[in-house]
């Protein structure tokens, strides 16, 4: 019985992760576009929260992710999200929206 129970809960987490994320957009979520270039003033600045803060808001993205100089980062695309890649300084060498 314990093994059929495991089985069930391990059978719903494979089936749950295959699942889509909802469509945020046609739930009434306001459609906005994040923009790179609206933060490029920031290039060359060492990013620090202040700076972190003002490329979010500069870009209209949802999150950032930063990148410090030989980062791992997954594939995934997100549309809403900055990213920042970084020099050895911590100095902003590159947005990009994705």
């Amino acid at each position: 019985m314990r093994h059929r129970l495991l089985l069930c809960i391990s059978s719903a987490a494979i089936v749950g992760a295959c699942a889509s994320s909802p469509d945020t957009t046609a739930m009434g979520a306001a459609e906005s576009t994040c923009r790179a270039a609206g933060a490029e003033a920031l290039l060359g600045r060492r990013l620090d929260d202040m700076v972190l803060a003002e490329a979010l808001r500069g870009s209209g993205g949802l999150r950032t992710r930063v990148i410090p100089p030989g980062g791992v980062v997954t594939m995934d695309h997100d549309p809403m999200r900055l990213n920042i890649e970084l020099d050895d300084a911590g100095v902003i060498r590159r947005m990009r929206c994705g």
